[in-house]
C-alpha cells in the first residue's frame, strides 16, 4: 500500500480526522488544557471502577501499556511482535478496548496493533497521521482500514473521557499527516487521569525526545503526574532534567528488552531518576509491571519478577 493511500482510505470511509479548531474548545482549569466539551459529554457512558491500573506489558524491546478502570480499557502502543499483546489480552479475557493509541509508526510500537484490532472490539484509535514506508506500517494501515474503529488524529488538548478515565493528548499540536521528518518529532504523548476522584495520573510518552518534551512544556500543559513512562526506552535522547522536574513523578517505568542492542536504558537517565528519589521499574529487569492506584491516591506496584534496573555502561558522546 502506498503512503498516500493511508490518509485517502480513511477520508473515503468517513473516519474522523481531528484538527485544532480553538473556537470549538472550552477551557479546563484542572489541567491547563482546552478540552472538547462535546466529546466529554458523549463519551462518558462507561462503567466506573474503584481503581486505575496501568500495566506495562513485557513485550521485549518495545512499548505497550494497558490502562484499566472498571470496564474501561485504553491500550497505548502494541509492542513489536504480532501476537504478544493480543495473547495477553486474550489470557486476561479482555474482548474490548475503548481507545488504542499508536504513538508513532516504528515497528516496536505498532507491530502488535493489527492483531489487537483483529481480535478485540476497538472503539477508537488515535494516530498522528504520519505515513511510513515499512511492511509493519502497511499492516497497521490495512488493519485500521478493515476495522470498525473510529480513526482520530488528535490535537494537543483533545480529550477522551470514559467512565472514570480521561485521556488527554499533550503532543503533537496537530496532525502530522503532512510531516516528512523523523517519526519521534510528532510522537503522541498522553496524560491519563483517574479523573472523578482527582487521585491518580500518568504521562505516557512513547518515543518522545527532548525537543518534544520542551514543546509540551512551552505549551503550558499541566504534566505533573504520579507515574511517568520514560521516553524512548530510557534513551539519553529523552527524559531531560527539566522534563522530569515538571512531571515530578513518584514512579517511573521504562520499557525495554533485556540485553537489547541499544544499551537501553542509558546510565544518565537512570542516574537522573535515582537522584530524584523516584521509584524505577523496567520491563527488561522486572518483566510485566502492574501499577494500581485507588480512590485515595495510594499506589501499589507488583512485578513479574524481582530485580533492579541496571543502566548501560556504554559511554555516549553527544
Amino acid at each position: 500500500m502506498s503512503q498516500g493511500r493511508f490518509l485517502r482510505a480513511f477520508k473515503g470511509l468517513g473516519f474522523v480526522l481531528a484538527a485544532p479548531v480553538l473556537s470549538a474548545l472550552v477551557g479546563c482549569a484542572d489541567d491547563g488544557l482546552a478540552l472538547d466539551a462535546k466529546e466529554e459529554r458523549e463519551e462518558n457512558t462507561a462503567g466506573s471502577g474503584n481503581e486505575m491500573v496501568l500495566t506495562a506489558i513485557d513485550v521485549g524491546q518495545g512499548d505497550a501499556i494497558l490502562v484499566e478502570s472498571g470496564d474501561v480499557r485504553v491500550l497505548i502502543d502494541g509492542g513489536p511482535a504480532r501476537d504478544t499483546v493480543a495473547d495477553y489480552l486474550a489470557a486476561a479475557d479482555i474482548d474490548a478496548i475503548d481507545l488504542v493509541v499508536a504513538t508513532h509508526a516504528h515497528t516496536d510500537h505498532i507491530g502488535g496493533i493489527p492483531a489487537v484490532l483483529e481480535s478485540v472490539e476497538v472503539g477508537t484509535i488515535w494516530y498522528n497521521g504520519q505515513p511510513h514506508d515499512t511492511q509493519a506500517f502497511e499492516r497497521f494501515d490495512d488493519a485500521i482500514e478493515a476495522s470498525e474503529a473510529t480513526y482520530v488524529e488528535p490535537y494537543r488538548g483533545q480529550s477522551k473521557h470514559r467512565g472514570d478515565l480521561r485521556v488527554t493528548s499533550l503532543h503533537p499540536a496537530e496532525s502530522a499527516s503532512e510531516y516528512a521528518g523523523p517519526l519521534h518529532d510528532h510522537n503522541i504523548v498522553v496524560r491519563v487521569d483517574f479523573m472523578d476522584y482527582n487521585a491518580c495520573s500518568a504521562v505516557i510518552t512513547g518515543d518522545i525526545e527532548q525537543s518534544g518534551e520542551e514543546e509540551i512544556l512551552e505549551s503550558g500543559a499541566n504534566v505533573e503526574a504520579d507515574v511517568l513512562d520514560l521516553g524512548h526506552h530510557g534513551s539519553h535522547t529523552s527524559s531531560s532534567a527539566e522534563w522530569l522536574y515538571a512531571v515530578s513523578p513518584d514512579i517511573a517505568v521504562v520499557q525495554y528488552g533485556e540485553d537489547n542492542p541499544y544499551d537501553h536504558p542509558h546510565s544518565e537517565v537512570v542516574e537522573r531518576i535515582e537522584a530524584a528519589g523516584v521509584d524505577l521499574y523496567g520491563t527488561g529487569e522486572h518483566g510485566t509491571v502492574t501499577m494500581s492506584c485507588d480512590t485515595t491516591g495510594t499506589w501499589s506496584v507488583s512485578t513479574e519478577r524481582e530485580g533492579e534496573v541496571v543502566p548501560s555502561v556504554a559511554v555516549w558522546v553527544p
